[in-house]
């Protein structure tokens, strides 16, 4: 079936209740809706709370007008909202919508709604209560940047030149992308810190993402951290 632009609605059987929308792919955005209905993530709470009561079966999805004009969406879609309250004495899901213009999307109260959240940002108390509330997390399969690290150069280099690792398989130690890894050993003299005794004459840093002792280091360090052949590009 071809896709059109236009107005549709989802109609609660039981409860008579009504949202109305509007899209430039009907069809597409209905199954859109189902998806996140079907997830419990629909952007509409009241209609989300519905069909968790009443299920699917409950629901009609169906396409009402085709507007051509893409500009007039909006405004088709609140002419269709205040039929349905005023003329047909329908509860809506829908938030308001005035001249064609959602309430809840409106640049003014994008607006308000920053400097809302900047006037909180200035409170002490509030600024410390967030960071309280996500402080701890872990967030799993992101490499930490390394400035956030405290990476030990004496040991960085011993590693690379005396138990021979790899690049890719110190990044995998210290949890950070590689390029980091081979900055600090291609120009160590900039990342020594004050307890840095290492001889840097013993230092040799071998030029090449796939030298050869990255080759011979990369069997042993997929073994070691468990790693299969799929998801080794994701190390080098």
């Amino acid at each position: 079936m071809k896709e059109h632009s236009g107005i549709y609605t989802i109609t609660n059987k039981i409860t008579g209740t009504i949202y109305v929308g509007s899209s430039k792919k009907v069809l597409q955005r209905l199954q859109g809706h189902k998806r996140d209905l079907r997830k419990n993530k629909h952007h509409n709470k009241n209609l989300q709370k519905d069909y968790n009561i009443y299920e699917e079966n409950n629901f009609i999805f169906n396409p009402i007008e085709i507007v051509l004009d893409h500009e007039l969406l909006l405004k088709e879609e609140s002419k269709w909202v205040e039929y349905y309250k005023k003329v047909c004495d329908l509860k809506v899901y829908n938030e308001a919508a005035i001249d064609g213009i959602r309430a809840k999307s409106s640049e003014q109260c994008r607006k308000e709604r920053s400097i809302r959240q900047k006037k909180l940002w200035e409170n002490p108390e509030y600024k410390k209560k967030m960071k309280d509330v996500h402080k701890g997390k872990k967030y799993k399969n992101r490499r930490i940047p390394s400035w956030t690290r405290n990476i030990s150069m004496n040991e960085l280099l011993y590693l690379y030149n005396e138990e021979k690792y790899s690049a890719n398989k110190l990044a995998i130690k210290y949890n950070i992308d590689s390029h980091c890894i081979v900055q600090r050993l291609k120009n160590p003299e900039k990342f020594i810190d004050s307890d840095f005794s290492y001889d840097l004459s013993k230092h040799k840093y071998v030029e090449g993402k796939y030298s050869e002792r990255s080759r011979k280091c990369i069997s042993n360090t997929l073994k070691e951290f468990n790693l299969t052949k799929d998801n080794k590009n994701s190390i080098l």
